[in-house]
């Protein structure tokens, strides 16, 4: 008999469901504020890329991870969710 703990998979399956549809619900309010941060860009003339504001927030967002080893997939979840609100202002 192994002395690791027993998970059970539906459990965690269901765990991550719930975590995924807070998620959902994060990333559209997100997606709210960057329609009215492209109206602001695009009535103040200005670029799409903020690289100094995406820089400071990945900083900011890895000040914050409790487990350093997931430091590099912090990382970059914060680049690819910047970079769908950079596609998304530039399609609409």
């Amino acid at each position: 008999m192994s002395d690791l703990p027993y998970f059970d998979i539906d459990d965690l399956r269901n765990q991550i469901d719930k975590i995924d549809s807070n998620l959902v619900s994060l990333f559209e309010v997100r997606m709210e504020i960057i329609l009215k941060i492209d109206k602001y860009k695009k009535d103040n003339n200005m670029k799409i890329l903020n690289q100094a504001r995406e820089e400071e927030i990945i900083k900011k967002n890895l000040n914050l991870v409790k487990n350093k080893d997931f430091c590099s997939e912090v990382e970059q979840f914060f680049k690819s969710v910047m970079e769908i609100s950079r596609g998304f202002q530039t399609k609409i």
